[in-house]
């Protein structure tokens, strides 16, 4: 737990810049508990991001009733930005503080969660500061997936190897970076992000590849937010991150995950069948125990429900078959559909900045 400053202490001022596409359900709640954070001196940047479903409207209406909420209307989206990123960098613009912390429209915060961060990136000298949120639950089917992916993160990406400036590893969540402006505008800044879908991890690459530190931490108690509200969300909502960060715009690679993840899901399945092979049966026993610990684990870490721990397979075949689905969508789009524009495979691979 990261202890608060003393009361009366002088505190930086901190802007939050979040950015919003077609949020209206989850945007006022989520603005009022920025706003409602227990820190001193504090704005808030929404903005609102060619929204079609009154986003923008509840934005102001909640502008209207404080002062430190300041609202960005993005009516066009220029050539050779992803909307999102385009979004970040005009929250930027607009925003005085020595820290920023950039969050999703959906994200919930504690009252003393901006409060924690700022005190540990001070303590501990960084520059940036992401935390993993506590995702609330999506169904069986997305605890599953949500129990499992956290394994594929840490084993690709060590989590606790962010922090040191020798390794390589970066990680990030869009739900929740705090960085320092001074070390941002030590670098080329969000136009190196501009084509980047992977922006969360991307800023992390960004800020620590001009030698900058970073961390990210278990948000748990300060942070959470609700991942998709049915798995066939999920599976749409997520057709961007497999196709472009994992498969890098290429559905012959989509493909050969898909395969990789659905031998996994389906090898402990080998403990079943009626042949005369204890080994096999015993590595196929073994890997479901292993599979299924490192879930039962992670779901203990960020504050999630245990069922979706308790079925591995079942997560791992479902993010196989949405690998799978993001391949296919995405060569017969030939690129990515987001925030209503569709960016060609070709465009974005060659900006592509986080090799997973």
């Amino acid at each position: 737990e990261v202890p608060l400053a003393e009361e009366g202490a002088p505190r930086p001022r901190v802007s939050v810049v979040t950015p919003a596409y077609d949020e209206a359900e989850s945007v006022e709640p989520a603005l009022r508990a920025m706003l409602g954070q227990d820190y001193p001196d504090l704005e808030v940047v929404a903005v609102d991001d060619r929204s079609t479903d009154g986003t923008g409207e509840i934005m102001e209406a909640v502008a209207k009733e404080d002062d430190r909420l300041r609202v960005v209307s993005i009516t066009e989206l220029p050539e050779g930005w992803l909307g999102k990123v385009h979004a970040l960098q005009r929250g930027l613009e607009q925003s005085s503080g020595e820290w920023v912390l950039f969050a999703d429209a959906d994200v919930e915060l504690s009252p003393t969660a901006l409060h924690r961060a700022v005190c540990y990136a001070e303590e501990e000298h960084l520059d940036l500061l992401s935390v993993v949120p506590t995702i609330k639950s999506a169904g069986l089917v997305g605890d599953a997936v949500f129990s499992f992916f956290l394994i594929v993160l840490c084993t690709g990406r060590p989590l606790w190897r962010v922090r040191d400036p020798r390794s390589k590893a970066v990680a990030a969540t869009g739900a929740f970076i705090l960085v320092r402006r001074a070390a941002l505008e030590d670098t080329p800044g969000f136009e190196w992000l501009r084509l980047e879908v992977a922006d969360d991890f991307g800023l992390c690459l960004l800020l620590k590849s001009h030698g900058k530190r970073c961390d990210i931490i278990n948000g748990r108690g300060e942070v959470s937010l609700t991942w998709y509200g049915s798995f066939g969300e999920m599976v749409r909502s997520m057709q961007k991150n497999f196709f472009g960060i994992m498969g890098r715009f290429s559905a012959l690679r989509t493909t050969m995950q898909a395969a990789v993840f659905a031998w996994v899901g389906a090898f402990p399945a080998a403990a079943l069948l009626p042949v005369e092979t204890p080994a096999l049966r015993l590595a196929a026993l073994a890997a479901e125990a292993c599979i299924a610990l490192g879930m039962l684990l992670g779901s203990l870490w960020t504050g999630r429900p245990l069922r979706g721990a308790l079925v591995p397979p079942l997560g791992i075949l479902a993010i196989a078959y949405m690998v799978l689905r993001s391949g296919i969508v995405g060569r017969r789009a030939g690129g990515i559909l987001w925030r209503g524009v569709l960016y060609p495979s070709d465009m974005l691979r060659e900006s592509q900045r986080v090799r997973v």
